[in-house]
């Protein structure tokens, strides 16, 4: 029997429920580990680095992930137009860090930011090959592979950063076990999805995909500094010390919300744009999501 919808969205949001409740006791459990091994001023320094690189990482998507998954058709011409744009993007994003980033070591007074940024910036180059199969598996509704993949990184990723904390890395623990992750993600991404990179340009593709995901872009963009602003002024006014101790706190407080609207945000997503022409279940399904 075809399963509904609504069986749907209700497996694959307790799949990205149970993965991200999971993940983040997981993921608090590396912290009190790594606070207990590094210093508050190792993660403040990693703090005002992600404020940027989190902010080129909405760029560097462009929200054309978003646009695939959203997208009522998308083909092997659509992904290889993607997976091109966002690999070019990228590469200049990375070149762009690897220039400013004496110039941003500078303007916080601390030249150990010139090295972390530029390394730092080597995970854009991984991005279009995360993201691409990623939007792969999304777009066929299949959340408890990505979750399942998502917690393996996570595992890999955290055991990684206590090992290289306790052999003396300080931030670099983080920087190094981050990269690598990704290196790793990028694999079991394109196993689960049956992905091979697969360069193209198709200009109709590309307007489409492209004028949809800059507005994404631009919305997550906006949200990102205004979660962050703080973050900068705490780095800037009281240096990385105080950062880090305000980060970890601020992060804390969030977890219950970030929990509970990313299990419900990604699968109605793309269960909307199943059905983007059918405006009375499209109605029916945002509804019954904002009792839940």
């Amino acid at each position: 029997m075809a399963e509904s919808l609504g069986q749907s969205i209700r497996r694959n949001t307790l799949w990205i429920f149970a993965g991200s409740a999971a993940g983040r006791v997981f993921s608090f459990a590396i912290g009190i580990v790594l606070a207990r091994i590094l210093v508050p001023e190792d993660f403040g320094l990693i703090v005002a680095i992600q404020v940027f690189t989190g902010a080129a990482g909405f760029i560097a998507g462009g929200g054309m992930g978003e646009a695939l998954v959203q997208a009522k058709n998308a083909g092997k011409r659509e992904f290889g137009t993607v997976f091109s744009l966002q690999l070019g993007i990228c590469l200049v994003i990375y070149a762009f860090f690897w220039v400013i980033a004496p110039h941003f070591a500078n303007w916080l007074d601390d030249p150990r930011y010139e090295p972390l940024l530029q390394v730092a910036a080597l995970s854009f180059v991984f991005r279009p090959f995360v993201n691409v199969p990623q939007a792969t598996l999304r777009r066929d509704m299949r959340f408890k592979v990505i979750s399942l993949i998502q917690l393996v990184i996570m595992f890999f990723s955290g055991a990684l950063s206590i090992y290289f904390a306790l052999i003396g890395m300080g931030p670099w623990a983080l920087i190094v076990s981050g990269l690598l992750g990704s290196l790793f993600s990028v694999f079991l991404l394109a196993f689960a999805a049956k992905w091979m990179p697969y360069a193209c340009f198709d200009r109709d593709a590309a307007r489409k995909l492209g004028s949809y995901g800059a507005k994404t872009s631009i919305n997550n963009i906006l949200a990102h500094f205004r979660r962050q602003t703080c973050n900068l002024v705490v780095s800037k006014a009281m240096g990385p010390a105080a950062a880090g101790l305000f980060n970890r706190s601020f992060s804390l407080s969030r977890t219950p919300v970030e929990v509970m609207t990313a299990a419900s945000y990604q699968t109605v997503f793309r269960a909307l744009s199943a059905i983007q022409d059918n405006v009375d279940q499209s109605k029916y399904v945002y509804y019954r999501t904002l009792t839940l």
